[in-house]
């Protein structure tokens, strides 16, 4: 469990800011600079709110709601947290081929890791 030094977000400036996202997009985490993060689920968005601490490879949560949880970045687009993978959102050109055989190039905001299994 996280140990809260504060109740207040102090600002980050970490390699992990930015978007991730679970593989099958369901789970959208944004970090944020200011300290706070934003969760998307499904069609829900802002379903969690709060801010986090990175230290090293470890980042602390402290829901605005008092949940606190913790993750691991295993790399700098690797996130494990809360039983899940995250991956760090990129917007990407990807090559698109449709079952007819057409091809169509598109940029495309997915997981890094997803974007190359289209």
């Amino acid at each position: 469990m996280p140990i809260q030094s504060s109740t207040q977000a102090q600002p980050q400036n970490n390699t992990y800011l930015g978007m991730w996202v679970t593989g099958d997009g369901r789970i959208r985490q944004e970090l944020l600079a200011t300290g706070r993060y934003d969760e998307a689920r499904g069609n829900r968005q802002s379903a969690y709110q709060g801010r986090y601490v990175v230290t090293g490879e470890r980042i602390d949560y402290w829901d605005d709601t008092g949940f606190t949880a913790d993750g691991t970045f295993i790399d700098n687009d690797t996130l494990h947290h809360g039983g899940m993978i995250f991956y760090r959102e990129q917007r990407l050109l990807c090559e698109l081929r449709f079952s007819s055989g057409d091809l169509a190039i598109a940029f495309c905001r997915r997981a890094t890791r997803r974007c190359r299994d289209l």
